[in-house]
């Protein structure tokens, strides 16, 4: 295939010199401006010469000199560079807020690019190594704050941005400053400048909700077996740490006690995170605890898990017909 192609070239090269001299000898002299001599010797005249000219020019990249530490809004103390997420608010987000300094060899005018006089900067968080985390959107806002503005490390004067990131409540916590941001801006001629060195620590957070504040068995016979509560307990993990859940339970007593001493024991009741069977987690102790139960919250948008209680058997206990309620409250521990 390549030598045709080769072939052809050759062929239009030969017409084109043939035709080129088929004009100049029909007569068309004077389309050239030769010399006078009869021979068609000579070169040709009015020719002009003229200059190419190229300017390179060396447009350094933005720097990005500083970052500030990060707050919260007030969840962890000020200036202690760290991020205590709030308990599973309403947007499901923890604002952050800090700001840092762009300068350029090009000078600060190089930095503004569109009609607000902003720079195109952009910011994002870095979760620890090894850790996928859902970050709540691309990234952060940033915002113009002043211009001359001077790092703490010194160096020409730059112009200041604040920026707002959205954390997630629910993020890892860390506390070696695993966490971290992303902060990129560019200048006019395209060119970005980019900084990856703060890190911040994310505090871990254990909080919890339950759906209901009671177990509660309705009517059961005497004689039943690995009874369960009508209904489990259920458990919304509203922190950024998993939920261990235990129990530190009581004696059940008959409504007439005080004079027939009839009372369930405490273990004869098993708190887990089984629903059926009335098997794991632990029986219970009369006021001692806590009691694991096996229930494990992990941490998530919407995390929740259940957990039942049970009734392993009544048989012994010469209990009668009547209400039965705990001598004190349970406690439910979420650790």
């Amino acid at each position: 295939m390549k030598k045709g192609i080769s072939i052809v070239g050759v062929m239009v090269v030969s017409l084109i010199l043939i035709s080129s001299v088929a004009m100049v000898s029909a007569g068309f002299k004077d389309l050239f401006t030769f010399g006078d001599d009869s021979d068609l010797e000579g070169e040709l005249a009015n020719t002009d010469t003229a200059q190419a000219s190229v300017t390179i020019t060396q447009a350094d990249p933005p720097e990005i000199v500083w970052v500030s530490a990060v707050e919260d809004g007030g969840s962890s103390a000020p200036g202690d560079n760290a991020v205590k997420p709030e308990f599973k608010p309403v947007s499901l987000t923890t604002t952050i807020t800090f700001s840092f300094i762009a300068q350029s060899a090009s000078g600060e005018g190089v930095l503004y690019i569109d009609s607000s006089g902003d720079s195109l900067t952009n910011a994002k968080l870095i979760s620890p190594a090894g850790v996928g985390e859902n970050l709540g959107g691309a990234g952060g806002e940033c915002s113009f704050v002043s211009r001359g503005a001077q790092s703490e490390i010194g160096g020409a004067d730059g112009i200041e941005y604040a920026c707002t990131v959205e954390m997630d409540f629910w993020s890892i916590p860390d506390n070696s400053n695993g966490w971290g941001i992303e902060v990129i801006v560019e200048d006019q001629n395209q060119q970005t400048g980019t900084n990856i060195t703060k890190t911040f620590n994310v505090e871990e957070t254990i909080q919890g909700s339950v759906d209901v504040n009671a177990f509660d068995w309705g009517s059961i016979a005497i004689t039943s077996v690995n009874t369960y509560s009508q209904n489990p307990v259920v458990i919304t993990n509203e922190g950024n740490g998993a939920l261990d859940m235990s129990v530190t339970g009581a004696e059940v007593q008959a409504a007439d006690y005080a004079g027939s001493g009839k009372a369930i024991d405490a273990d004869r009741f098993r708190a887990t995170n089984v629903g059926v069977g009335c098997t794991g987690g632990n029986l219970l102790d009369d006021g001692v605890g806590p009691k694991s139960s096996g229930l494990n919250v992990v941490r998530g948008s919407d995390s929740t898990g259940d957990l039942y209680s049970c009734i392993t058997n009544l048989n012994g206990l010469g209990l009668t017909a009547q209400i039965y309620t705990s001598r004190i409250d349970w406690i439910v521990d979420m650790a």
